[in-house]
């Protein structure tokens, strides 16, 4: 199903100009499921599916994420059309949190509120290898 739904996400974006772009640098508290930029603007958006309702709190934590995501110009829940009954809107759009609804296409049922984007933290992983990467080609001036 959330492949399914990415696909979606994917075409949706693509075609209003905007690239995907890997969440794999982008720290693990607040990685998206997926994410697109254009120009200096990025997408955040964090997929709720039907798999996902069955863990305790699970939809509570995803929304909690999109909430306090500051790395993202517009931040999107993207849920399937069988759970949007589930889901508070007026949460959502309190915080400027979008929600895109999955079904034969995507639909904006609430528009993503323009933020102020924070610099990203670097993962720890990825910091490691680039001060690996630092260390190994470093050379020292002979006089």
């Amino acid at each position: 199903m959330t492949e399914d739904l990415i696909d979606k996400l994917v075409f949706h974006f693509t075609s209003k100009g905007f690239m995907e772009c890997s969440v794999d640098s982008i720290d693990p508290s607040s990685r998206p499921e997926i994410a697109f930029k254009k120009g200096e603007s990025r997408v955040f958006i964090y997929i709720i599916d039907i798999d996902s309702l069955s863990g305790k709190g699970a939809i509570m934590k995803k929304i909690a994420r999109a909430i306090t995501n500051e790395h993202s110009n517009l931040t999107y829940l993207a849920i399937p059309s069988e759970i949007e009954s589930s889901i508070d809107s007026g949460v959502l759009n309190d915080y400027g949190v979008g929600l895109l609804v999955v079904d034969d296409e995507v639909r904006e049922v609430i528009p993503a509120k323009n933020r102020v984007v924070k610099p990203m933290k670097i993962g720890e992983e990825l910091m490691e290898r680039i001060r690996a990467v630092s260390y190994t080609h470093l050379t020292l001036p002979t006089n």
